[in-house]
């Protein structure tokens, strides 16, 4: 009696730490339509800038993913990916929307990044989110003659180190509108890039 008793206690056991190891993670946080489509861009677009030389250049939207990234030891979360394409060989952009965040990384001679912020509505919001780090809503705005309504600015300070270890402050902003995309970067007073409509 004993032994049958020691053998289920064991199977039983056995059973519940088996189950317990197998246990999948929850994908507790995934993307609405709304957050899906906060990043305009589709696989093969193509988009034109204009620089501040007055050189236009574009790029093409080379990869447009969602994926679920682990986001602690119990859940995930679902994000998209689109990445753009230049024309010019030292320029490349990623940005990532997911959690109420838009990431834009910007890969140059330069790296430049942002993080703009929007509610479940999809909707931008004014936010003071650090103390280095604005965020404000232009209800229009006219860039190259043409009127963009909804547009949220970001900026950030960003300190630089450079030659001879000196800390360099850059104030640095993104313009952004959920129809087109980015309409424009700056660094200091200099655009960067401007959409080129």
């Amino acid at each position: 009696m004993k032994t049958k008793i020691f053998i289920i206690l064991t199977m039983l056991s056995v059973l519940i730490f088996s189950c317990w190891l197998g246990e999948e993670k929850e994908h507790w946080y995934e993307l609405t339509d709304t957050e899906k489509n906060i990043i305009p861009y589709e696989i093969g677009q193509t988009v034109f800038f204009i620089d501040s030389l007055g050189q236009s250049f574009y790029a093409t939207v080379s990869n447009d993913s969602t994926y679920w990234k682990e986001t602690d030891a119990y859940s995930w979360a679902q994000y998209r990916m689109v990445s753009l394409k230049f024309n010019t060989s030292n320029l490349y952009m990623e940005l990532y929307s997911g959690r109420s965040i838009i990431y834009v990384y910007i890969y140059s001679e330069f790296k430049l990044f942002f993080s703009l912020s929007y509610n479940c509505n999809g909707n931008f919001y004014t936010n003071d989110k650090y103390e280095n780090d604005k965020q404000i809503i232009h209800k229009s705005l006219d860039i190259n003659n043409k009127i963009y309504y909804d547009v949220v600015e970001e900026t950030r300070i960003a300190s630089l180190i450079v030659e001879y270890g000196i800390d360099e402050k850059r104030m640095r902003s993104i313009l952004y509108n959920k129809s087109y995309g980015i309409l424009q970067v700056k660094e200091d007073d200099k655009v960067l890039f401007t959409i080129d409509n």
